[in-house]
């Protein structure tokens, strides 16, 4: 019997991973994913490298893919690091059950860490055959994810009994606005991690694009099917709203009844409120029916979480974390500051250790390094899916140790706690559907 042969994209490739993608995927068969449409991707999204493509080809025919995209998240108050983001792992269904999708897992987890790319995550559905496989290379349970729901009439009367503040007004979104909406996200997710690193190119070709917008990973639809809002406040922008209408759209997977809210970014509360309004005003115009939202659980969406009711949609974001030392050294000066602006002074070296990996941290006042070899004063072991969920700011250290999946020895005592804690701090996080892989 042949031997499966595991390799990278060649030029030519393009036909082959599309016949595997649309023989396993029915959204991207029944969208319409073309050889020509996998490599414009590369135009479009800057995480997206046509050679990072990896293939396994059996007696020439490729009969397996998975696809790593290298996008930067935000794991600090200004660091972005790359990760690399597991997507589209097919097996051709004649040839599945022969451990193919184990093996391009372990060969792309393999991959990131030869490479120095700290981080892979992917995006699954929970639980299922794939979540399982994922699970066993090494992926940890991270975060759940779920879905604002709420019938648009229902929504209609909280609209019509609260009325938008008079000192916002909301407009459509230019192609002039792109700076400022631009510096509007960043602005507002300066308390977050997880969001996408986002260059002028990809808002311009991926977001708020003149032809086309992306609703969802690597499908996109014409502009006129976006809803795409901004609202001030004497002039100056406060918040956005990128909404998607998928009635009369090329979209199958999508309810054809919803209007789908793809980001609501706002610095304040009323902003939020005002563009949920207006969203839900031309939604009705249209004659939908429901109201879908994929937006951050926080009190700037106060008021707009009030009227929609949160479902747990069967997915799940894991993350691998290949190389764990070179996470933390690129997060040596995020570590400083947070220890500078709790106050703390210390001088300790802590081994940190985990399933994937160890690492030895070297405390000398407010500063922190990342050491290769010492003797540790205190030695901290995690639970696998508890890191994960700890190095996004989901949980914080403290969490974890009085939960008891941080266990520690050594020469532990309150300021240690105190140490930990304001290195792992509990962090708001989310990852918007356009950036999804």
């Amino acid at each position: 019997m042949a031997e499966i042969n595991f390799r990278f994209y060649r030029e030519g490739d393009e036909k082959g991973i599309v016949d595997a993608i649309n023989s396993s995927f029915k959204s991207f068969r029944e969208w319409g994913l073309k050889p020509e449409t996998w490599l414009n991707y590369e135009q479009d999204d800057y995480a997206f490298k046509r050679n990072m493509a990896l293939v396994a080809e059996l007696n020439g025919r490729i009969v397996g893919h998975l696809h790593l995209i290298l996008r930067r998240l935000k794991m600090g108050e200004k660091v972005f690091i790359k990760t690399g983001g597991i997507a589209n792992v097919t097996t051709h269904p004649d040839y599945r059950g022969r451990g193919i999708a184990t093996s391009l897992m372990k060969k792309a987890l393999d991959f990131c860490k030869k490479n120095n790319i700290p981080l892979s995550g992917l995006f699954t559905g929970y639980p299922g055959t794939a979540h399982r496989i994922y699970r066993r290379v090494g992926y940890a349970n991270t975060f759940f994810t779920y879905t604002l729901v709420s019938e648009i009439e229902e929504i209609l009367e909280d609209v019509e009994k609260h009325a938008p503040s008079p000192t916002l007004e909301v407009k459509e979104i230019s192609i002039d606005d792109l700076d400022t909406i631009a510096r509007l996200y960043e602005l507002a997710h300066e308390r977050y991690l997880g969001v996408a690193w986002r260059p002028p190119e990809y808002w311009m070709r991926k977001v708020l694009g003149e032809d086309k917008g992306y609703y969802q990973s690597f499908f996109y639809d014409k502009a006129d099917r976006f809803l795409r809002l901004k609202a001030l406040r004497k002039g100056s922008p406060v918040g956005y709203l990128i909404g998607f209408i998928p009635k009369d759209s090329q979209s199958t997977f999508l309810p054809k009844d919803s209007g789908i809210i793809l980001e609501l970014v706002s610095l304040h509360p009323a902003a939020a409120w005002s563009l949920l309004t207006e969203a839900v005003k031309e939604f009705n115009k249209e004659g939908l029916r429901v109201i879908r939202a994929n937006i951050p659980l926080e009190e700037e969406y106060a008021d707009v979480l009030k009227g929609l009711q949160i479902f747990r949609c069967g997915g799940i974001f894991m993350e691998a974390v290949p190389r764990i030392d070179l996470l933390f050294k690129e997060l040596e000066g995020e570590f400083s500051s947070r220890i500078e602006e709790a106050g703390l002074n210390m001088d300790q070296k802590i081994l940190l250790r985990t399933r994937g990996g160890r690492c030895l941290f070297k405390v000398k006042g407010n500063m922190v390094e990342v050491e290769e070899k010492d003797s540790p004063d205190i030695v901290i072991d995690v639970k696998w899916d508890e890191f994960t969920r700890m190095i996004y700011g989901i949980e914080g250290f403290w969490d974890l140790y009085i939960e008891g999946n941080a266990i520690v020895s050594g020469k532990f005592s309150r300021e240690s706690l105190k140490l930990l804690s304001a290195m792992f701090p509990p962090m708001k996080f989310h990852i918007w559907s356009i950036d999804h892989w």
